[in-house]
């Protein structure tokens, strides 16, 4: 059985790697791609379109709602999780109106990973 995919739209290598070793220490077996700005993005989307998105809400150039317009263009309804510091609530209600599953603090990586699983196993029971 193939890997699943993550793109991770997310322009801090420390963010990734911790992202990365959560995923390892909650044992979920995924390919994570980095994709740190708008054009890496769009060249992965181009490459695959993955099981699940994760975006970083601001990103310099870039942000959140960007990801998800162009997740949207390219791949259709793949799963898209906001992974951020801090959404302000009118923000965080804008990307759920456009179809993002949720909006979760990079703080609290025991949400984040439950997200992540409850996220791939409804993509892989569709």
């Amino acid at each position: 059985m193939k890997k699943p995919q993550i793109i991770y739209v997310e322009n801090e290598q420390d963010d990734v790697d911790l992202l990365r070793r959560m995923l390892e220490k909650s044992e979920i077996d995924a390919d994570l791609i980095s994709a740190p700005n708008e054009q890496q993005f769009v060249s992965e989307l181009t490459e695959r379109c993955p099981d699940l998105v994760l975006s970083d809400n601001k990103i310099p150039g870039f942000g959140a709602l960007n990801a998800l317009r162009l997740t949207r263009e390219k791949c259709g309804d793949v799963s898209f999780i906001c992974v951020s510091g801090l959404v302000p609530e009118k923000e965080e209600r804008v990307l759920r109106e456009a179809g993002a599953l949720c909006c979760l603090s990079k703080d609290n990586l025991i949400v984040v990973a439950a997200a992540i699983r409850e996220a791939l196993s409804a993509r892989a029971h569709s």
